[in-house]
């Protein structure tokens, strides 16, 4: 039997994988390029939350809550 998906854990864990891809980028690297950051935070997070419709969506029509 397969597990369903928790959509909530996904994303939370995806946007914390972000937040600490950054903070390792800042200790290694030294900077953020903000203008940079000012367009692929708001990528990411619509991609991220795209991906949380689209797995909701699917396991909505599965019938499983």
């Amino acid at each position: 039997m397969k597990r369903p998906s928790d959509v909530l854990s996904l994303i939370f864990g995806l946007i914390l994988t972000v937040v600490a891809a950054t903070c390792l980028w800042v200790s290694l690297m030294g900077a953020v390029n903000w203008g940079m950051a000012k367009i692929a935070a708001p990528a990411t997070l619509v991609i991220i939350g795209v991906i949380g419709v689209f797995l909701s969506h699917k396991r909505d029509q599965n019938g499983s809550k």
